[in-house]
């Protein structure tokens, strides 16, 4: 098993992997702001708040983001395929109907999960003092906002403008919470859960709106002054397992913070939540590399170029594998030290980082297995099987809390994702021929 050779430069170096890697790098570079700017924004709210505050707004952020996942309808990501293929055919009509469509029905959606959940908290026979009544029902009004600058995120994206839809999300999203939260502070008064979700209401607000005019103007003048056609039923079609998997991902990345609070309480849920965090700096390429490369990765198998899609995706795992692997590394060296910015009790999170650790080198492991899976027709597989991952992780943090407390929720949630890249590869290679992991006898024989 080969990982590396010098004499495959001119093979990894080729036409197809250069051009994913010099998009990939542009998108990597904002995504690695907004996550670092997320990040250090995470540290100063734990130092500005006291624990307990800090872990409920863990807590009531992650409903907010669980629940922006179904308000989005799928949409974003299938704003990935029709962009594109209607902006290339030159099918005006169809992609400004799909433009509006799709924002509508993000804000409905948003608001009506939104009205929901309010409607369900407020509803509930539990004690309000329970669970942090006003910070939930500040986070389901957040959820149609969310919701929507996820969407145009990733329609900027597809049209290759990735900076109109990420500097906002960074400028109003991180920085500008990061002010209001230090002017709070500066004027002594004390930092709550609830004055962060006020922060984040009035900042995503501001983004939106800065995302729908920049994201308008870079329209062409065909797409502005065309009528609109609609194809609905192939629309929802395609979004409807994009769906499934974007939820069931995001239960994978939240049941457990969440789970943590109900069984023992918001202090925890603080502690883990700086582990969470840091954990995921050991995959952060996947997703930027990986979304890059899978429109590549689309017309290389629909043109039945498999060859030249095999050397594509193994170059591809291969650039994603060492610098995640080093970072992965560096977390089990200087853990310690990382979760000391967050304060003295944050240190405490080093065992849970660890664990989570294992589990996003996992992911790292089989490259972009799933981006293979729902550009070659077989999302639907991939959307299946997330949600049985989901609800496996649902179990194993249901059984592991109550016994092993937050480590156990760190177990559950690496132990899901292990069981789900363990079997990516083997259902990538069936549906397609193709071998993503990053050791093996196709990845050698470029």
């Amino acid at each position: 098993m080969i990982l590396w050779s010098p004499s495959k430069l001119s093979t990894v170096f080729d036409k197809e992997l250069s051009g994913v890697l010099t998009g990939g790098t542009t998108l990597a570079t904002l995504q690695a702001a907004n996550a670092g700017l997320a990040y250090v924004l995470q540290v100063l709210l734990a130092r500005w708040m006291n624990v307990g505050e800090f872990g409920e707004y863990a807590f009531t952020w992650a409903w907010a983001t669980l629940l922006a996942i179904p308000a989005g309808f799928g949409l974003p990501f299938a704003s990935l395929r029709f962009i594109p293929e209607y902006f290339v055919g030159h099918r005006w009509s169809l992609l400004a109907g799909f433009l509006g469509w799709s924002r509508r029905i993000v804000l409905v959606a948003g608001g009506a999960i939104g009205l929901v959940g309010m409607l369900v908290l407020c509803l509930s026979p539990m004690n309000s003092k329970a669970f942090p009544f006003a910070g939930l029902i500040l986070a389901f009004v957040t959820i149609p906002l969310l919701a929507l600058s996820n969407l145009y995120v990733r329609q900027s994206q597809a049209f290759g403008w990735p900076v109109r839809g990420y500097y906002p999300q960074i400028v109003a999203g991180q920085i500008g919470l990061a002010l209001l939260a230090a002017v709070t502070v500066q004027l002594e008064i004390p930092l709550t859960a609830s004055h962060v979700m006020i922060f984040l209401l009035i900042c995503y607000g501001i983004a939106n709106a800065v995302q729908s005019v920049t994201v308008q103007k870079g329209l062409p003048q065909a797409v502005k002054s065309a009528k609109a056609e609609f194809d609905v039923r192939k629309w929802t079609r395609v979004s409807g397992p994009l769906l499934m998997a974007g939820a069931a991902y995001m239960v994978l990345e939240r049941t457990d913070l969440i789970m943590i609070r109900f069984f023992i309480g918001s202090e925890s849920v603080a502690i883990y939540n700086a582990a969470a965090k840091t954990a995921l700096a050991a995959s952060f390429l996947l997703t930027a590399i990986g979304s890059m490369a899978a429109p590549r990765f689309s017309a290389l198998y629909s043109e039945g170029r498999l060859n030249d899609l095999q050397r594509l995706v193994t170059g591809v795992t291969r650039w994603m594998f060492w610098p995640n692997l080093i970072t992965a590394g560096a977390l089990a060296v200087f853990g310690k030290e990382i979760l000391g910015l967050f304060g003295e009790n944050y240190q405490a999170a080093y065992p849970y980082l660890m664990v989570l650790v294992a589990g996003q080198v996992a992911n790292i492991f089989v490259g972009p297995a799933h981006h293979i899976l729902n550009v070659t027709g077989n999302e639907l597989i991939t959307a299946w099987g997330l949600c049985i991952v989901a609800l496996i992780n649902i179990v194993l943090n249901a059984v592991l809390i109550p016994r092993f407390g937050a480590q156990g929720a760190s177990m559950a949630t690496a132990a899901s994702l292990i069981t789900w890249n363990a079997a990516l590869p083997f259902l990538v290679w069936r549906r397609t021929g193709i071998f993503s992991v990053i050791v093996g006898r196709q990845a050698d024989q470029m």
